[in-house]
């Protein structure tokens, strides 16, 4: 979650982690499955707020 909402795209979130794309994608679509997100939009705006709301409490 971190990673998205520092702004990173599909194809450098993997190569970041040392995982396949598959697995990032599947783990992109339970979390927007899970908070009831309909877009990657969505859970770019959802993650960058979260990450932001992280920051504010330290």
């Amino acid at each position: 979650m971190r990673l998205i909402g520092r702004g990173l795209k599909s194809g450098d979130i993997p190569r970041t982690l040392n995982r396949s794309v598959n697995t990032v994608e599947a783990h992109r679509a339970n979390i927007k499955r899970k908070l009831g997100l309909a877009s990657a939009t969505e859970l770019a705006r959802f993650a960058f707020a979260a990450l932001e709301a992280a920051a504010d409490a330290e």
